[in-house]
C-alpha cells in the first residue's frame, strides 16, 4: 500500500537554501509584527548585509509585494556577483555603516 506522504531528497545545498528561506520569512514576519510595519505600501525599505542567498530580500518582496523600493546594502562585492533577483524595485549598493561609506553603481 502506498503512503500518502512522499519522501523528498535534497542535496545539502538545496536543504541549506530551503532552511535559509524559511528562517528569513519567519524573521521578516517577526520583525513586521514586533515593529508594526503595516503593509509597507509605497514605502522605501533598506536592508543591510543581505548575504549571498538574498533570503531576507526575497522574503520582503514575497510578504510585502507593494513595497516601493528595496535598497540592499552589503560591504562585500562578492555578494553582488551572486545576486539572483531581477526586480526593478531592488537596488544593490556596496557600503558599510561602520566605515561610513557607500558606493552607488
Amino acid at each position: 500500500m502506498e503512503s500518502s506522504s512522499e519522501v523528498y531528497e535534497m542535496s545539502d545545498a538545496a536543504l541549506i537554501s530551503f532552511l535559509l528561506k524559511m528562517f528569513a520569512e519567519h524573521f521578516i514576519k517577526m520583525c513586521a509584527n514586533d515593529i508594526q510595519w503595516g503593509n509597507l505600501l509605497g514605502d522605501v525599505v533598506m536592508e543591510i548585509g543581505f548575504g549571498a542567498e538574498l533570503s531576507c530580500c526575497k522574503a520582503i518582496l514575497k510578504l510585502f509585494p507593494h513595497v516601493k523600493i528595496l535598497i540592499e546594502v552589503n560591504e562585500e562585492m562578492t555578494a553582488f556577483r551572486r545576486r539572483t533577483i531581477r526586480d526593478r524595485r531592488v537596488g544593490f549598493h556596496i557600503g558599510s555603516i561602520l566605515n561610513r561609506f557607500v558606493y552607488y553603481h
